[in-house]
């Protein structure tokens, strides 16, 4: 069965703390072997999987200053507690996040941050038309859900034929730049259980 995404409504999802193992791999994405997870840094209840593309699927991002920036967005925003930040990558004509929102902040509150925050700090440089108006979210179901999505978001620049290596591309959580970035609550559960290794 498919993993489930939809477009955006005016719903916010609330999901158990990560500790079972129980869904399957589906035919949505490729099963990939278990990343390096950091350790725990706050409290999760909501988890979900972003995407949204460019205006026209222009490769906007291919510019490395366009891409840099919105890198820029997304830390700054997850530095002021606007959400939990899992897990990224920016490809040249889309983003994947890997999101909790703050509990005070609901998911499309804390997609407009990042793309609003974006467009904003973008234009004071160009005048460009940055976002398709939409995206699409999946809520994280379990642990096994997170594993697949975080490793679905590390391979996107590989399978792109980008690089080689998911280590290697410049714009994504999978590169040694981002040590910091938050893992979810449950996480040492999981590395107990050999689910996870820490990094």
């Amino acid at each position: 069965m498919a993993v489930p995404s939809h477009r955006i409504t005016l719903t916010t999802y609330f999901i158990p703390i990560l500790e079972s193992i129980s869904s399957p791999c589906d035919g949505h994405h490729n099963r990939f072997p278990s990343h390096n997870a950091t350790i725990p840094t706050m409290d999760s209840q909501r988890m979900f999987f972003i995407t949204t593309v460019t205006w026209g699927r222009m490769p906007i991002f291919r510019l490395e200053a366009r891409a840099r920036l919105l890198i820029d967005v997304l830390l700054d925003y997850r530095g002021q507690g606007k959400f939990l930040l899992h897990e990224f990558v920016v490809m040249p004509d889309h983003v994947h996040v890997l999101l909790t929102p703050a509990p005070e902040i609901s998911l499309e509150r804390a997609v407009q941050f990042i793309k609003g925050g974006y467009s904003y700090r973008l234009r004071k440089k160009e005048n460009i038309q940055v976002w398709q108006e939409s995206f699409t979210n999946h809520r994280i179901r379990d642990a096994e859900d997170y594993r697949r999505h975080c490793e679905y978001i590390r391979l996107n620049p590989v399978r792109a034929k980008l690089v080689r290596e998911a280590t290697e591309y410049a714009y994504s959580s999978a590169s040694s730049a981002f040590e910091a970035i938050d893992a979810p609550a449950g996480t040492e559960a999981l590395i107990s259980r050999g689910i996870l290794t820490r990094r």
